[in-house]
């Protein structure tokens, strides 16, 4: 599939974040999927990729499996379908759960992120998307967004 997308120049999205960000609940809502959704680890151990359009023109998405804090080698190894659809993206989007507290926020972040260097996609274009933010109060949703105007951490949310 990827050798077809290259032909055809299709940008790669690859959904990545900490496990039970929701990134199979985005990838249902973006592009119409049906992909089974858990509240467990690494559910999503084989990607799964979708095509869909925005503004005319087509995208593929993946979702990927959800990171953990400090991903054992081995684990990294077991997981290499699916991380290298994350490797050959062309844009990542980094999925993070808004209904957590910011500290755990924090750390999942730095997560993911060790794992993207690890296997080394940290240099992909990445967009942050703050997933969950219906379960905030109206008030922490402002603090919640207030803090991302503030530097794009959480440490205003605190």
């Amino acid at each position: 599939m990827r050798a077809e997308r290259v032909r055809t120049t299709v940008p790669a999205v690859a959904l990545v974040g900490y496990t039970n960000a929701g990134k199979s609940s985005l990838m249902n809502s973006i592009t119409g999927a049906d992909v089974r959704i858990r509240d467990e680890l690494f559910h999503t151990l084989d990607p799964t990729t979708r095509q869909f359009e925005h503004r005319g023109r087509a995208y593929v998405l993946t979702d990927t499996v959800g990171f953990i804090r400090k991903l054992p080698h081995q684990l990294v190894d077991s997981f290499a379908a699916t991380l290298e659809e994350t490797i050959h993206a062309d844009l990542l989007l980094q999925i993070e759960d808004g209904a957590e507290p910011p500290e755990e926020r924090l750390e999942r972040r730095a997560s993911v992120e060790a794992t993207l260097e690890q296997i080394h996609a940290d240099g992909i274009p990445r967009l942050e998307v703050i997933n969950k933010v219906d379960l905030l109060t109206a008030d922490e949703r402002a603090e919640l967004s207030e803090a991302r105007r503030d530097g794009g951490g959480d440490s205003a949310a605190s």
